[in-house]
């Protein structure tokens, strides 16, 4: 468990219960959280950790397939699911990514922009079954191609491996808690930057080896929070900008580098352009977010937030202080029921399933080892993508890389005492 001071929340990690408390249920029609159908105990078990294909869709997805590459020939597309259909949220990434799959077989290769044709599929219903209509457009003109599905009440989903793979990386160790680390180029040389509540320190990579180049210590006026956090972003400018609770520090352009630090509560940077507000004092951002969500400007406090990219907007997931998880678009704010779910959070983009990732920490006492998992967001429904990847210790820091191609997660190793640091990535799964 995170420590706290007086004027300090700790850091939750909700149990199953928790979430049971304080997320009701909610109707789709207005925006609201689906209620799918829960499955038994067993098959939770058998596919929760493993993402199905679903058997008797093979063929409708081969066909659909087929026709869609006829239409496009061989080059990339863009590809957008709509589900107007009584599936399930569970099935929409998985048939996403079996067409993906039988698309890709057929030279059509899905990318997320500045494709030569868009294609938007429509999983309808009719009286018998299911009727996928696929929009495929090329410059002016758009043609359609169509299959139907059977239905069934019993279709069990058969095992087909993860539909994504969580790749992890060890970039450094060190006694001391690290707060963020982050990997940068400066010229044809790479460098990391590791930052912890002492000291930035730069270190260069020669002969396959990390080696300490520079090392700044970080002056400050006020004790920082018993559980203190930082963040390290790369800027355009200069190199990059380290932020802790009241401090902010800017790096010259190039190394042999040259750091000014300032006490300050500029906003901290959190995904792409958005920045929020974090309390000097505390351990968590107070709410406050620039650009603003939608006309919001303000939300409630959380620990961690992550935008998912969608065609006309971003989703933005937030892991509240009150142990809850909201998403919002700048419009609504839904809770949703984000079981076994920790107050660390992280999107990466990826070419897999919906190329957007949500990677969670578990739920733990700050004793015991951790997981990370990762997510899509399937209307509204979070969806389980993958395999857990499993840590020597709790997860105390997960942060979106300034590319959002990766995350780096800090774990405090309770074999060694040390805090290791991993760069996390996402493949796809075979």
């Amino acid at each position: 468990m995170r420590g706290f001071e007086q004027f300090e929340c700790t850091r939750h990690r909700p149990s199953a219960s928790d979430h049971r408390l304080l997320l009701p249920r909610y109707d789709s029609r207005n925006f609201m959280i689906r209620n799918a159908a829960r499955c038994s105990a067993l098959v939770v078990l058998a596919f929760v950790l493993c993402p199905p294909a679903v058997a008797q869709w093979t063929e409708p997805v081969a066909q659909l397939a087929r026709e869609i590459a006829a239409i496009t020939g061989p080059g990339t597309v863009t590809l957008t699911v709509s589900n107007v259909s009584s599936l399930a949220a569970d099935y929409i990434p998985v048939i996403k990514h079996a067409l993906q799959n039988d698309l890709s077989a057929a030279g059509v290769r899905v990318v997320a922009a500045n494709a030569a044709a868009d294609i938007r599929l429509t999983l309808s219903e009719i009286p018998p079954g299911y009727l996928w209509i696929a929009e495929v457009r090329q410059g002016n003109e758009t043609k359609v191609a169509m299959v139907t599905a059977p239905r069934s009440q019993t279709a069990a989903p058969v095992l087909n491996g993860p539909l994504v793979v969580i790749r992890k990386n060890q970039l450094w160790s060190q006694d001391s808690p690290i707060l963020d680390v982050a990997r940068v180029q400066a010229g044809a040389e790479e460098h990391m930057v590791v930052l912890d509540v002492a000291n930035v320190s730069l270190y260069k990579m020669t002969a396959g080896r990390w080696l300490l180049a520079q090392q700044f210590a970080i002056p400050h006026s006020r004790a920082w929070p018993r559980d203190a956090r930082g963040r390290v972003a790369l800027a355009r400018d200069h190199l990059f900008d380290a932020y802790l609770p009241g401090v902010v520090c800017a790096s010259t352009a190039a190394p042999p580098l040259s750091l000014n630090c300032r006490e300050g509560d500029d906003p901290w940077p959190i995904a792409g352009a958005q920045t929020a507000l974090f309390g000097a004092s505390r351990n968590f951002f107070t709410g406050v977010v620039t650009p603003g969500i939608g006309k919001l400007t303000s939300v409630p406090a959380f620990y961690s937030a992550a935008g998912v990219p969608r065609p006309t907007y971003t989703l933005w997931v937030f892991a509240r202080t009150d142990g809850s998880v909201h998403l919002m678009d700048g419009v609504n704010d839904v809770g949703i029921r984000a079981r076994d779910w920790g107050s660390d959070l992280a999107a990466v983009k990826s070419p897999c399933g919906a190329q957007t990732q949500l990677l969670v920490a578990g739920v733990g006492d700050g004793e015991t080892p951790d997981v990370v998992r990762a997510f899509e967001i399937a209307d509204r429904e979070p969806v389980e993508v993958s395999a857990p990847v499993e840590f020597a210790g709790p997860v105390t820091a997960l942060w979106t890389s300034s590319d959002a191609h990766n995350a780096t997660t800090v774990v405090r190793n309770l074999k060694t005492g040390k805090y290791d640091v991993f760069e996390l990535a996402i493949s796809c799964g075979q």
